[in-house]
């Protein structure tokens, strides 16, 4: 009995292991109904994807995105204990290179599983008598089925899971991350217009010319950046050449220059 106890636990977590979570719970960044392969700046790796564990997950994405990783998708859930092959399996799927994965202890889940199994009972009965002045003596045995239902004790402890998926991109032209001025930024500037510099790829050409976090990009030749949109078009206008970029640094009002050959 305590075999057949033993099988059913495990066959209950088995079975609530069985579809795996990275995948129910990823989140794609790519386009809908794009895979890796729709992108001609995505490098796709030969070997398969690598995986990593971190106690600091932002600071570790800001690290791949400086080496010029690109963040494909992310999956976020809460659950008891998860193989972190599974993140792997995942990533294969999507063609990501690299996953960083993260879990901390949230609760622990308790309670029990009702398990009913057959259970039979055999009672012997003895019989004696004469026939034609003849003793006998005998037993007869009956078998009753029935069945018996155990509650199993359980304690689960639960985790909130975290999985990012990178790919390699190709050089960019420039090299930066970049959103709109924000605000607190744009009164100390007095100026709307422009975008600000959020992260520099490690040996692009922004990292060559020393543009550094906190940047704003004003002009490219001359010609005013209104939107994140001009900065695309004025990039793609100029590739190959040297450009003058013009520049606001550290809070600054007036401008400075800045000649990048955008290779």
């Amino acid at each position: 009995m305590k075999k057949l106890l033993l099988i059913a636990t495990i066959l209950f977590i088995c079975s609530c292991a069985a579809s795996n979570p990275y995948t129910r719970f990823y989140k794609s960044r790519l386009e809908e109904n794009k895979t890796v392969q729709d992108y001609p700046n995505f490098i796709i790796s030969s070997e398969g994807p690598k995986i990593y564990s971190t106690s600091d997950m932002e600071g570790d994405i800001i690290k791949l995105k400086k080496k010029n990783y690109q963040m494909i998708g992310y999956s976020s859930f809460n659950a008891g204990s998860v193989n972190s092959n599974q993140a792997i399996t995942q990533a294969k799927l999507v063609g990501a290179e690299i996953v960083l994965i993260s879990y901390k202890y949230t609760n622990t889940v308790s309670g029990n599983i009702p398990l009913t199994l057959p259970d039979t009972e055999t009672s012997t009965t003895k019989h004696s008598g004469s026939i034609g002045g003849d003793s006998y003596y005998g037993t007869s045995k009956t078998t009753i089925s029935t069945k018996k239902t155990y509650n199993i004790p359980y304690n689960t402890r639960r985790y909130d899971y975290g999985a990012v998926y990178f790919v390699k991109s190709k050089p960019l032209i420039l090299g930066i991350s970049f959103e709109p001025i924000p605000d607190e930024i744009r009164k100390l500037i007095k100026r709307n217009r422009g975008v600000y510099v959020t992260l520099v790829v490690d040996d692009s050409p922004a990292y060559y010319a020393d543009l550094v976090n906190g940047d704003i990009i004003i002009s490219i030749e001359g010609e005013e950046i209104n939107k994140l949109q001009d900065l695309y078009s004025l990039l793609k206008k100029h590739s190959g050449n040297r450009t003058k970029f013009s520049i606001i640094r550290e809070g600054n009002t007036a401008s400075e220059d800045k000649y990048i050959d955008l290779n």
